[in-house]
């Protein structure tokens, strides 16, 4: 996987109100997403990650052409 520090239009890494840095991850298909979670969640010092098991039925990917929906 790919991992950066999510940065700000001066280069200065983003944190959140809890004074977190936010890591971004490319790892493309995640073949089990609830195990990859769970994992996620173990890691020390990790605070909260993206995946949202169960808890989102529709998806929204914006782009310069428009908007993709998929449902699932």
């Amino acid at each position: 996987p790919m991992i950066k520090v999510r940065t700000d239009a001066g280069h200065k890494p983003l944190v959140t109100d809890g004074g977190n840095f936010i890591l971004d991850c490319s790892c493309g298909m995640i073949p089990d997403p609830a195990l990859a979670a769970h994992h996620l969640a173990n890691i020390p010092g990790v605070v909260e990650h993206g995946l949202f098991i169960n808890l989102a039925r529709t998806v929204i990917i914006g782009s310069e052409d428009g908007a993709t929906i998929f449902e699932y």
